[in-house]
């Protein structure tokens, strides 16, 4: 009997575990939680199914496993990662454990930001004109949980993170892209470079033939980690073989011709960057003989996830926004762009590495004030107070009782973090709900 370890049992690890153990594998799993773990109902079913949940300093001789799968959040420096590397052992991530298992046609979607609306705005194309779809990856299900119950008319739609990609090499994509690559997770790589490099393994995924296409900043800034041979290239850079400006669409013809074409009135009404996303969008369904006409009736009834400059009220002429997902220096850049008039930016939480000063252009004659709050706070505040006003608080709670009493009629007060959440919650999502609760609270 093959053995296999499983390192980390997150969400990803636990559908992992599970799928080694249908395939006949005596699995044992680690992870640094191990005694918590054993107490939940997810780890004493997989244990009563045959899995060997042990701390990972128990692991006697890591030769002992045929193969090693590790969750995306294992970073590769984990000591019994490097030490199957080192010793030659099989060692993959969920994600080409499952991928590798495909058969029916899949779409891979990364970048920094904007993947989960892409990921999600393809999947409702495509079921909307017809053709079966399932969102699955970095939301949803995981892959390894999708692939437990697989169905083979669903087109795969699988939104994908640098953590997967790093250990993804299986050539199952039909149609892949790059939406952006921007500031995050410099708390994890050594620097842009690195990051960018793990992005962009997406390419050693296509199949054959396969449509790989990459916002032309990623070409600009990253092309030497970039093929020339079969880059399709997309965004608002007029350079782009596919070219927006919310406005009209571009495509340059196979004689260097540019053939110019106006977009459809839904289009005027999106930003750059929902643009460039709906113009993503559009690419990635063309394998799948989706009309404009489908294409832009199901854009029409498309409703972007929840915590993504979602508006929650309107409170004594002050606009309030959830921009939770913003997670990283890019995306608060661009919610601050997509609100009307003076800001007022709540930000903070767990910092990621990337520089707050990048913030000081874009924020010039639109961010009034920063109310910093959670661990970032002092250094949100040393990077940004040569160039915008900020005040630091303790918590969420703090922040928006503060900008609620110091915001004027026709500002915004936006809560766009550029952190991650794990100091005061469980995840994005229970930050934006708890800013959401706190602000409806103001009603009253």
């Amino acid at each position: 009997m093959q053995r296999a370890l499983v390192i980390g049992l997150g969400i990803s690890g636990l559908a992992a575990v599970e799928l080694l153990l249908r395939d006949g594998y005596r699995v044992v799993a680690v992870d640094r939680r191990s005694a918590e773990l054993a107490k939940t109902e997810a780890v004493k079913r997989l244990t009563e199914l045959g899995m060997d949940l042990q701390e990972e300093g128990e692991v006697c001789d890591i030769g002992d496993f045929d193969t090693i799968v590790v969750s995306p959040g294992v970073p590769s420096d984990h000591p019994l990662y490097k030490e199957a590397c080192a010793r030659g052992i099989e060692t993959i991530g969920e994600a080409q454990l499952a991928l590798r298992r495909a058969r029916q046609p899949c779409i891979g979607i990364t970048g920094t930001n904007g993947k989960t609306t892409v990921t999600y705005l393809v999947e409702h194309i495509l079921n909307s004109t017809g053709k079966k779809a399932k969102a699955v990856g970095n939301v949803g299900h995981s892959l390894a949980a999708y692939f437990l119950s697989p169905n083979p008319e669903e087109i795969i739609v699988a939104e994908l993170s640098s953590y997967q990609l790093e250990t993804l090499h299986a050539p199952v994509f039909d149609a892949g892209i790059i939406l952006n690559i921007t500031p995050d997770h410099l708390d994890r790589y050594p620097g842009m470079h690195e990051y960018a490099r793990a992005k962009c393994r997406l390419q050693l995924c296509m199949k054959a033939g396969g449509s790989f296409y990459v916002h032309a900043a990623v070409t600009r800034d990253f092309g030497d980690l970039l093929p020339r041979e079969r880059l399709l290239t997309f965004g608002s850079d007029p350079e782009a073989l596919y070219y927006t400006d919310c406005q009209h669409a571009e495509k340059r013809g196979s004689d260097g011709v540019k053939l110019e074409y106006a977009l459809p009135t839904p289009f005027h009404g999106l930003g750059l960057h929902d643009s460039e996303n709906a113009l993503a969008a559009w690419l990635l369904v063309q394998p799948f003989h989706v009309s404009a006409e489908s294409f832009l009736q199901a854009l029409g009834t498309f409703r972007k996830p929840a915590h993504r400059i979602e508006h929650v009220a309107n409170i004594n002429g002050v606009d309030y926004y959830d921009d939770s997902k913003g997670t990283n220096i890019d995306a608060v850049i661009k919610a601050v762009d997509a609100m009307k008039g003076q800001v007022i930016l709540l930000a903070g939480g767990v910092d990621k590495g990337a520089s707050y000063g990048l913030w000081k252009v874009p924020f010039a004659g639109k961010v009034r004030r920063i109310i910093a709050f959670g661990q970032a706070r002092e250094k949100i505040a040393e990077e940004t107070s040569l160039f915008c006003e900020v005040e630091i608080v303790r918590d969420l709670d703090h922040a928006v009782e503060r900008a609620s009493s110091i915001a004027l009629q026709g500002e915004s007060v936006l809560l766009s973090p550029g952190c991650s959440s794990f100091d005061m919650f469980r995840d994005y999502a229970h930050r934006g709900e708890e800013f959401r609760r706190l602000v409806l609270s103001k009603r009253r």
